[in-house]
């Protein structure tokens, strides 16, 4: 369960919520209330994989 809580403060960091649905996790906006990540299900592996690209590329604009 450790995995889960550290995406979470991963997520919230980017101002993002990770929820659970029937096939998986997803990442949410909780702002508009929409889904973020694509495919909207995906594995712990790739919830967490997807929050790295994310936060590679918001730091990239930030520096322009």
């Amino acid at each position: 369960m450790s995995e889960i809580n550290q995406l979470k403060r991963l997520a919230e960091k980017h101002g993002l919520r990770i929820r659970k649905n029937g096939e998986g996790y997803m990442v949410v906006d909780p702002r508009t209330n929409a889904v973020v990540s694509y495919p909207q299900s995906m594995p712990l592996d790739a919830i967490e994989q997807w929050l790295v690209e994310y936060g590679e590329q918001h730091t990239e604009d930030a520096d322009d």
